[in-house]
């Protein structure tokens, strides 16, 4: 959750702000909760390491051993189970450029300070963890200037910071937005404060379904799509509601839709074709077809 960390399920409310798996902050908008009886779970050992595959739902969980490893051996093993090839080479980008940054500002030591409160941690001690990355996270913050020189404590070449990115009055977010080349986004994207700073310009206001998924916002950039465009081209989360299977925005059935609509957009070489696939899906996975979308998104 936002400010406090890993809290138990129990303690979220309505309005709670939490971190989904693509790092992105979303609002709880309700919560049920609901009794499971027993199910079948299976528990495969690969190379010691255990992975447990659960049947009903279809999961597969993988666990690493951090107990006696180093950051960078956890980094590796991570790495090394990603599947899906985009996060994979997103993933290695930052390994790259940790890399880069060591070999410009001889931080060894630094790194090493880090490797040490990896070792001999107890996986099952939640609040030790809970507080190693608290401790860490709080001493990036405060090394960032020393990581990058001649930054001046930003982490990206155009010395921008969050304070830098207009507010969406007058406009003026979207005249910054489209005035940025697809180099100049990606290169800001890589700065996390940025990154969320002008995906939070790009959901107000909220309350509303994306179709052009904010967290893909490079790759429409890319096609040439403006800020006008990702924020007017949504829809009231009341009005969608999916089909095969059944589901509301948020409920049952949306994880499944927004995984399809990523590997959508990923798959697609240009804008037309990720419009037609939308269109195909939509036929058969909103209730109500392609009328359930947007009319500048539909094709008919």
């Amino acid at each position: 959750m936002t400010d406090q960390g890993w809290v138990k399920a129990g303690e979220l409310h309505e309005g709670s702000k939490v971190l989904n798996s693509r790092k992105e902050y979303e609002v709880v908008e309700s919560i049920e909760y609901k009794g499971y009886n027993e199910i079948e779970v299976y528990n495969l050992i690969v190379e010691n390491y255990h992975t447990f595959f659960i049947t009903e739902l279809g999961l597969m969980v993988h666990n690493i051993d951090c107990k006696n490893a180093t950051l960078g051996q956890i980094f590796k093993q991570v790495g090394d189970n990603i599947s899906d090839t985009k996060i994979k080479g997103d993933f290695e980008d930052v390994i790259k450029k940790l890399n880069d940054i060591a070999e410009r500002n001889n931080i060894e030591e630094y790194i090493k300070n880090f490797d040490s409160r990896f070792r001999g941690l107890d996986p099952n001690n939640l609040d030790e963890i809970k507080k190693i990355i608290s401790d860490t996270s709080k001493d990036i913050d405060n090394h960032s200037s020393s990581l990058f020189k001649g930054t001046e404590g930003v982490s990206n070449p155009y010395g921008l910071t969050s304070k830098d990115i207009p507010s969406v009055r007058n406009g003026e977010f979207n005249k910054f937005f489209n005035s940025l080349t697809s180099e100049e986004l990606d290169t800001i994207w890589k700065d996390p404060k940025l990154r969320q700073t002008i995906e939070d310009r790009l959901r107000q206001p909220g309350g509303l379904h994306e179709w052009h998924l904010v967290s893909r916002t490079p790759q429409f950039k890319n096609w040439n799509v403006t800020a006008e465009q990702i924020k007017d081209l949504r829809s009231l989360t009341t009005d969608v509601k999916f089909v095969n299977p059944k589901g509301v925005h948020g409920g049952r059935g949306s994880t499944t839709a927004h995984n399809e609509l990523l590997k959508i957009i990923d798959s697609s070489t240009d804008y037309d074709t990720f419009t037609r696939r939308l269109n195909n899906w939509a036929n058969y996975r909103l209730d109500g077809g392609i009328d359930s979308l947007p009319k500048g998104l539909q094709l008919k």
